[in-house]
C-alpha cells in the first residue's frame, strides 16, 4: 500500500516490491471515490504516474479504477458508521 501525496510514497514501496519478488502488480485506489489521484497519479499514462513508472521498472502492471464506495459491502458499512456518527 502506498500513498500519492503521503507516506509511504512510490520510492517508500519500491525496494519492498523489488525484495518481494514479484513481478506482477494489480492496482486499486483505496479510496471512497475514483477521482483524480487514481485515474491521473496512480493509473495515467504520465510519465510521472505510478503505472508508468511500474512498468519502467519491469513490472507488469494491471489496474482497477473502482472506489470503495462502489462495493455494496464497504458502502454498507460507510454508511452504518456514518449513522452511528450521526446519533
Amino acid at each position: 500500500m502506498g500513498c500519492v501525496e503521503g507516506y509511504p510514497s512510490l520510492d517508500d514501496v519500491m525496494p519492498r516490491l523489488k525484495a518481494s519478488g514479484k513481478k506482477n502488480i494489480l492496482m486499486k485506489p483505496f479510496m471512497v471515490v475514483a477521482g483524480d489521484h487514481a485515474t491521473n497519479d496512480m493509473a495515467g499514462d504520465e510519465d510521472d504516474a505510478w503505472k508508468v513508472l511500474l512498468m519502467k521498472a519491469g513490472y507488469k502492471v494491471q489496474t482497477q479504477l473502482r472506489g470503495l464506495g462502489s462495493v455494496d459491502a464497504w458502502a454498507d458499512l460507510y454508511v452504518d458508521n456514518l449513522k452511528d456518527a450521526m446519533k
